[in-house]
């Protein structure tokens, strides 16, 4: 037993011990970061300061050149040289010794259309021609040309690298002394910074540097291994010029760094003595000992085994307080242990089972299969429908007490085998297990609606709401995720049948949430990389033949073919890519309308809009930017808006509406007669046109005209034109016309089709078939 607390203590040191040393260690590492880091910032602000510094010395020398180029430009004399050039006039005013001074290395003079005057370089107390070929004049002829007009009236300088050295050069424009004259052309002085020059800076800012071009977005100067390196992009009157300024040197604080981490090691070793002994003696003395008689006592116990399995307590130390009150603790964890297991398990709100609770309950049904292979497992996932506008309009306290009402109401229903739970918000779910003879699903499912459909009444406010249900059926094997995916697939089965109902979950439900769910993701690949195409179907005067607008129609090409709009626009609007697909149709065909009114001018264009893109705020914008950015007539674009839109949301698209008439667009309302129709809302809407519905048009065929005339007569007292929808034999074309119908579309007359291909078939007859 000496061994086993003698090996404990000289572990539990030994670890300590190597527990301050990596503390120590840490320590050390960590200041001497923070310390080296310090430095660092240190010297990279000492380096950024004398960056500045250079630079602005730079840029004074260059504006010190551009004052005396504009001071030269703007004289009487330059202006009367460049009219008739002076020997005298350079003799006297462009000597060595004047250039010398201004530090000027060539002239040039050049005309109003930037062309060379003269130009002339300084080589010792000559001044000589400049080669009309140089690139020095090449340069000035560039640098002139980049100028913008303030800039070319105001003057300017540009640094440039010429025959790998960088080049100041000052642009003046030439005018005399009153500037009353129009101008004559501009004074050019260059500057080369060579290595006297630089090192004449170099002497003034009392730091060195160096100047590299700009080739890439980093200098092209090697870096010396340990230098400090600082660098920035010179500007000059345009901005970033092509020369970038370079500070390099070793660092100046490697001695300090050194005598700061000796510094640094020495404390931290001093400290990890002191710790060490203070921390063994103190370990030792008040804990480690005490351990060894705690653990000689456990020992006893261990040996004696009836004892209780609770600690003792024989007397009043320390140990027997530190027994005594284990062992009150070990009776509250137990207590609070249960008690916990139940709340983990149940909905605080209602009292219903929770998802912990749910899990529990499946694998307990479905080992209850495996042992009965006749019992049936079913899962009820209840949603109640617009739960959102209790909450919204009367508070989250009323939402809670149908809440409330409805667990009691599940409570009341089920059998004592079902499990009813809450899963959160207001979802809730029923487990059944039944067997082969007990009633089918359909039935519970039934007793469930009717549940939650009874009223309740809050605060004399009487609260109705319904709900729709998702059923899967499980097998011994189901997954718990698998089980409540299947429901909620039938769950979203049941919203869109119209809500307050149920569905029951089949391979086929599954099958065509993953169709639509690759539908969207393509969908939206086929959005970002531009694929989808507008296609045009053209609307016709029935009587001249004559194309008077094209509808835009959407085409998405995929896998050889083309997906039917019928398809990808309902996943679109559900996926919420409505707002984006109309607005990348409306682009396109707000493009192509320049090009088809070429070819026929005055073709309107009708694009339809959804009800979701009725509703972003900024859609009349955007539709203004496109159509004004092609210079198009806001009124050569017309929008085609379904009748049904208008069954929700009324004062809102309204509003909508009103602004796109406002803009100066027009207006026609799509399937007409098919929808929630009204002719009240049909006599405030600003439409300009009723789309007759295709279904209206079959009727002509089979004799029945009652539906078009009514439209035509309600067309003609709105003043509205109406157009017919669906017009593809000639008996339907001659009726339309006998009852005053002229604006046609249909495949009597042309099928929708690409851009170009209307192109082809625009100049041809189009009064028939066969002339399509």
């Amino acid at each position: 037993m000496s061994r086993t607390i003698h090996s404990l203590r000289t572990r539990t040191l030994f670890y300590l011990l190597l527990l301050l040393s990596a503390v120590a260690l840490a320590s050390y590492w960590s200041t001497s970061n923070l310390l080296h880091q310090s430095l660092g910032q240190y010297e990279e602000r000492h380096a950024q300061e004398e960056l500045e510094r250079v630079n602005v010395a730079l840029v004074t020398d260059a504006q010190a050149l551009l004052g005396s180029t504009l001071d030269y430009g703007f004289w009487d004399d330059s202006y009367e040289y460049l009219q008739q050039p002076s020997l005298a006039y350079l003799d006297s005013n462009f000597t060595a010794d004047s250039m010398r001074n201004l530090r000027v290395d060539f002239t040039v003079f050049l005309t109003t259309a930037g062309a060379l005057h003269s130009a002339f370089e300084f080589s010792g107390e000559q001044r000589e021609h400049l080669a009309t070929d140089s690139s020095t004049l090449r340069a000035v002829y560039d640098g002139l040309a980049t100028l913008p007009a303030t800039l070319q009236q105001q003057g300017a300088y540009l640094l440039r690298w010429i025959d790998g050295m960088p080049v100041v050069l000052a642009y003046s424009p030439i005018r005399d002394t009153d500037r009353s004259q129009p101008q004559r052309g501009w004074l050019v002085m260059g500057r080369r910074l060579d290595t006297n020059a630089l090192a004449r800076l170099e002497q003034l800012v009392g730091t060195p540097f160096q100047l590299a071009p700009t080739t890439t977005s980093a200098p092209a100067l090697p870096t010396a291994p340990g230098s400090l390196r600082v660098s920035r992009l010179l500007a000059d009157s345009l901005g970033p010029s092509a020369v970038h300024l370079i500070i390099q040197r070793p660092p100046i604080l490697d001695p300090q760094k050194r005598d700061g981490d000796l510094l640094l090691l020495g404390n931290s070793l001093l400290i990890l003595l002191l710790a060490a002994l203070a921390a063994t003696l103190l370990l030792d003395r008040l804990i480690l000992k005490r351990l060894s008689r705690f653990s000689h006592l456990a020992e006893q116990r261990r040996r004696n085994a009836e004892q209780p399995a609770v600690w003792p307590v024989q007397g009043d130390d320390e140990l027997d307080q530190l027994a005594l009150s284990l062992n009150e603790l070990m009776a509250e964890v137990h207590t609070a242990h249960e008690s916990l297991y139940q709340e983990a398990r149940r909905d605080p709100l209602t009292g219903l089972g929770n998802r912990k609770f749910l899990s529990e309950r499946l694998h307990l049904y479905q080992a209850m299969q495996r042992r009965q292979p006749g019992l049936t497992l079913t899962l009820y996932l209840i949603d109640l429908d617009d739960f959102k506008l209790i909450n919204d309009c009367l508070g989250h306290e009323a939402g809670d007490a149908l809440l409330n009402s409805l667990a009691q109401r599940l409570g009341g229903l089920l059998r004592a085998s079902d499990t009813a739970v809450r899963m959160g918000g207001d979802e809730f779910v029923v487990l059944s297990l039944t067997d082969d003879t007990g009633p089918g699903s359909h039935a519970l499912a039934q007793r469930l609606l009717e549940a939650v459909c009874q009223p309740l009444m809050f605060q004399d406010t009487q609260l109705a709401i319904s709900a729709s249900i998702g059923i899967a059926l499980a097998g011994p094997g189901t997954s718990e995720d698998e089980l409540l995916r299947n429901a909620d697939i039938a769950l979203y089965q049941a919203k869109r049948a119209g809500k307050s109902g149920f569905a029951i979950f089949s391979a086929t439900m599954h099958t065509n949430v993953q169709e639509r769910m690759r539908i969207e993701q393509r969908l939206r690949q086929a959005l970002a990389l531009g694929q989808l195409e507008v296609w045009f179907q053209p609307i016709v005067d029935g009587e001249s033949g004559a194309t008077r607008m094209v509808e835009a129609l959407a085409r998405w090409p995929v896998d050889g073919g083309y997906c039917p709009p019928d398809k990808f626009i309902p996943v679109a609007e559900e996926a919420g890519l409505i707002g984006e697909l109309g607005l990348y149709i409306a682009q396109r065909a707000i493009q192509a309308l320049p090009r088809l009114q070429q070819a026929r001018p005055g073709l309107v264009l009708n694009i339809n809009l959804s009800v979701k893109q009725l509703l972003q705020v900024n859609l009349v914008g955007q539709l203004c930017e496109l159509v004004d950015a092609e210079r198009l007539s806001r009124h050569s674009v017309h929008f085609e808006l379904t009748e049904s839109a208008f069954s929700e949301s009324l004062e809102v698209l309204e509003e909508q509406v009103n602004a796109l008439v406002a803009a100066g667009f027009q207006l026609h309302l799509d399937d007409f007669g098919t929808g929630y129709s009204s002719l009240q809302r049909l006599q405030h809407l600003p439409m300009s046109a009723l789309k007759l519905d295709k279904s209206f048009t079959r009727l002509l065929d089979e004799g029945d005209e009652r539906i078009v005339k009514v439209i035509l007569s309600l067309g003609e007292l709105l003043q509205l034109r109406v157009i017919a929808e669906g017009v593809e034999t000639e008996q339907q074309r001659e009726r339309l016309q006998i009852l005053g119908c002229r604006l046609m579309q249909g495949y009597l007359f042309a099928k929708p089709m690409p851009e170009q291909q209307l192109l082809d078939w625009l100049p041809a007859p189009s009064s028939t078939a066969g002339s399509v």
